[in-house]
């Protein structure tokens, strides 16, 4: 019994890392491409707006993209800031890879 749980374990750590390396990897693409490329909007009500501007923020939005909520405000502000091609290939690939 303590076998199979010590096993289950070391798979879930095993996922949770690559999971970690995965939004490292995609947090650090995605500030090398838009970081201070959207403007900042002045909002009336107190809303996190998402960016790349820093590794909080990036880690934010990376994981707003992976849970599918609220991804296309994100994806619209960048694609206007930044061009088609390098958005819609930076979004896309991030929802169907990850």
């Amino acid at each position: 019994m303590l076998h199979a749980i010590i096993k289950t374990l070391r798979d879930v750590s095993n996922i949770s890392i690559l999971m970690g390396l995965f939004l490292l990897i995609y947090m650090l693409i995605g500030m090398e491409i838009f970081a201070y490329r959207v403007p900042i909007k002045k909002l009336e009500t107190p809303q996190h707006q998402s960016n790349f501007n820093n590794v909080l923020d990036a880690f934010l939005s990376v994981f707003i993209v992976l849970a599918n909520n609220g991804w296309m405000t994100l994806f619209v502000d960048h694609y206007r800031a930044s061009g088609s091609y390098v958005s819609s290939a930076f979004f896309i690939s991030l929802l169907i890879i990850g």
